[in-house]
């Protein structure tokens, strides 16, 4: 059974969770298909230069989806406690 703290602080939590989804996709105009990577034209572009860009882009689009795949992941590992 979770005292009051730890249901305080996992509220805590899942508003931030909503606060940085919600601060995420108006990055990209509510669009998710605009998430992941916003070079323009990367799709396009061949050889070196497509390489390029995708590398270059990679760590920010990690930096962008990890906290949300993480908070789910958290969410769904909870959930699964309490019914077992």
């Amino acid at each position: 059974m979770k005292t009051k703290s730890q249901k305080n602080q996992s509220l805590i939590i899942i508003v931030i969770a909503i606060m940085y989804f919600a601060a995420v996709l108006s990055s990209v105009d509510y669009q998710l298909s605009n998430l992941w990577f916003l070079t323009p034209g990367i799709w396009g572009m061949e050889g070196v230069a497509f390489w390029k860009a995708f590398l270059f882009e990679l760590p920010f689009v990690m930096l962008r989806i990890f906290p949300v795949i993480l908070i789910a992941v958290v969410i769904i590992a909870n959930a699964i406690k309490k019914v077992c």
